[in-house]
């Protein structure tokens, strides 16, 4: 009941705060951060809203740059339906069920990144993402990440659809229309570099948008790929890495960064901040990894354990695996 009361209140809310941060940011964006904390189910749910709050303590900070620009070029209903998704189940009913499975002794991963190609979005191998990610829903996931290695992913514009409940963080490679992929439960990101046209009708279509690059968040990475996305007005920007959570150096410049942004451009590093969240709204720091074949690994912050194959197994038995 608490739970319904509560979605029904953000629900009603959402609409009116954007139009808030539009006229009145920071009385808005602080506004915000003291209700995430309120409603926070745990004591480390409530010190992530408490470190964004702590973040908004400069008057002249970006962040406030930041929030006025994506709510005055994001659609409001992708803008409202994203959030929702993210904050109210994912952050929410669905963080709130992947805690009690957690103490019953039945660990479940947070999130989901998924790896897409040509062959995963056709026919059976779209109908097998389908399933796994139904089954993920089933299980308290609500949040996939889906780097999508495809000239024209169309496909998914039904399978975000079906799946309106969640959000979806897209990284796309090689598209060739990322705006007709724009949907309200979506988050579109683009390479940095090369993409200023298809990011531009990202921007007229009113998408939630960013951009990516690869590599560890390192002082100098952060410099040259911030001001990068600064000059294409994307106020996001994932940094990619393969090899691992930063190091001490990398860490530390991407704190410090964050503390005092130069720019009005928010990094979020990958897989730093999704173990980091994981720990701090689920109990765990780690997540699923799924290759386009449907090969699967746990990545915690000691590296990734291979799962079987999340295509082929149900996930059910697949989450048995993890203690």
């Amino acid at each position: 009941m608490q739970d319904r009361i509560t979605r029904a209140f953000i629900e009603s809310y959402a609409g009116k705060w954007i139009d808030d941060v539009k006229t009145d940011t920071h009385r808005a964006a602080r506004k915000l951060a003291e209700l995430g904390g309120l409603w926070s189910r745990s004591g480390k749910q409530e010190g992530f809203f408490n470190g964004i709050d702590d973040l908004l303590g400069n008057d002249r900070s970006e962040y406030y740059t930041i929030a006025n620009r994506v709510t005055n070029t994001v659609a409001k209903n992708n803008l409202k339906r994203f959030g929702i998704n993210f904050g109210c189940n994912a952050l929410g009913s669905g963080a709130k069920k992947l805690r009690e499975q957690a103490q019953a002794g039945h660990p479940v991963p947070w999130t989901a990144v998924i790896t897409a190609d040509e062959r995963t979005l056709e026919g059976a191998g779209l109908q097998k993402l389908t399933d796994f990610t139904s089954d993920c829903r089933e299980a308290g996931i609500y949040l996939f990440f889906l780097r999508v290695r495809a000239k024209d992913p169309g496909a998914l514009r039904a399978y975000l659809a079906e799946f309106s409940d969640c959000a979806f963080a897209l990284f796309l490679e090689g598209c060739e229309a990322p705006a007709a992929l724009a949907a309200d439960n979506a988050l579109i990101a683009l390479p940095l570099g090369g993409a200023d046209e298809a990011f531009s009708a990202l921007a007229k279509a009113g998408a939630l948008r960013g951009v990516y690059a690869d590599g560890a968040p390192d002082a100098r990475k952060l410099e040259e790929a911030s001001a990068g996305a600064a000059a294409l007005d994307a106020q996001l920007l994932f940094l990619l890495s393969q090899d691992g959570p930063a190091d001490g150096d990398a860490a530390a410049a991407l704190s410090a960064y964050r503390a005092a942004p130069a720019l009005p451009v928010f990094p979020v590093a990958l897989p730093d901040d999704l173990l980091q969240l994981g720990a701090r709204v689920a109990g765990r720091a780690m997540y699923l990894e799924v290759a386009p074949d449907g090969a699967a690994a746990l990545r915690t912050a000691e590296g990734r354990s291979p799962l079987p194959n999340v295509y082929e197994t149900p996930l059910s038995f697949v989450l048995r695996m993890i203690k």
